[in-house]
């Protein structure tokens, strides 16, 4: 069986972060839940991706596009962008 996928929740909201947690806990889904709080935090994440020891990439990335600091459409790019890369790595 394959890895579990990891959901990543973009959120700076402590009380939106845990109602997304209780929905998704009451959801079942067969996956691990990682909840970045910051810009800055999602940027590190992303950029250690697929580097060794460090992070996988999320089967799913639920993106706060209010975010203070946030440029929704920047954010998408980089999004896609990584997308592509880890498919030509692997």
């Amino acid at each position: 069986m394959g890895a579990i996928p990891v959901i990543m929740l973009v959120e700076d909201s402590e009380e939106d972060r845990d109602l997304f947690w209780m929905a998704f806990r009451s959801s079942r889904i067969q996956a691990s839940l990682v909840a970045v709080h910051s810009v800055a935090d999602l940027y590190e994440r992303l950029d250690s991706i697929g580097s060794a020891g460090q992070h996988s990439r999320p089967a799913l990335i639920v993106l706060d596009l209010s975010m203070p600091g946030l440029d929704a459409g920047a954010m998408c790019a980089t999004c896609a962008i990584i997308s592509c890369h880890c498919a030509y790595r692997s």
